[in-house]
């Protein structure tokens, strides 16, 4: 009997240990947030990957304050205190999805590990912790300041790429953020970031998405080039032009 016990007590302990194995699974993502400097792609792939994934897409660069974008395109750069109020302000939008279940892609440079840390804590903690996934657009600063140089009616001054490569803090392992190369076309980056990151998961997700409808992009992005950090509504559909080094390189891409 006493061997009987022990036995039922080691399988017991098994079992507890796969249960909360699963426990402490993360849970299906409902907002992409992609990061990089300026000039990285992020609204072009922000896009298409919110057609794709059927979501909502924020530029970050709409949640500016005006002085934010008033030192930019007066070639002066940003300060930790100057991001702090628009990377709060980002931070709410994240929370407000989350807890609507709803998906939305946001733009945005989070720069800093610290900023990242300030976007997920729009997210929940824990084993849910999942629902708030971040991914690296990383390029070549010769390739991102040829395609800044091709970017119309944009506040943001090219002198500035430096000071965004300077504050740059490249995700390290454990902050669990993919990189992905800004060499590859925008759909192929968007697709990759839907099947290899954010579809997996969805198996029994009750994250909100309506296959009928169009993701939701910010009306200046119809009849400008898209921005560089930024996010907000309205309908548009994205060409898939390839984010390379062709003859006019990056004509496509804003962020």
């Amino acid at each position: 009997m006493a061997a009987r016990k022990e036995r039922a007590k080691g399988v017991s302990s098994v079992f507890s240990h796969i249960v909360h194995a699963d426990e402490e699974e993360v849970c299906t993502p409902c907002v992409a947030v992609l990061m990089g400097v300026s000039g990285s792609g992020k609204t072009s792939v922000g896009i298409e990957l919110a057609k794709r994934w059927k979501a909502d897409f924020q530029d970050g660069d709409d949640f500016h304050p005006k002085e934010n974008k008033k030192k930019m395109s007066e070639g002066l750069p940003l300060n930790d205190q100057d991001r702090k109020s628009w990377l709060e302000s980002l931070a709410k939008l994240i929370s407000d999805y989350v807890q609507n279940k709803k998906r939305v892609v946001v733009a945005c440079s989070a720069l800093k590990k610290a900023y990242r840390d300030i976007l997920r804590s729009g997210g929940p903690a824990g084993k849910k912790k999942g629902m708030v996934r971040l991914f690296f657009l990383n390029g070549d600063k010769t390739l991102i300041s040829e395609r800044i140089t091709q970017r119309k009616g944009h506040f943001f001054d090219k002198k500035l790429l430096q000071s965004q490569f300077d504050a740059l803090q490249r995700p390290l392992p454990g902050e669990g953020i993919p990189t992905l190369s800004i060499s590859e076309s925008t759909s192929s980056i968007a697709s990759l970031i839907v099947t290899r990151h954010l579809e997996p998961a969805n198996r029994g997700s009750t994250v909100t998405v309506d296959s009928k409808s169009t993701p939701q992009v910010h009306p200046h992005q119809q009849k400008t080039k898209p921005s560089t950090t930024g996010f907000s509504s309205s309908k548009h559909v994205p060409d898939e032009r390839p984010m390379t080094t062709s003859s006019k390189p990056g004509q496509e891409l804003a962020s």
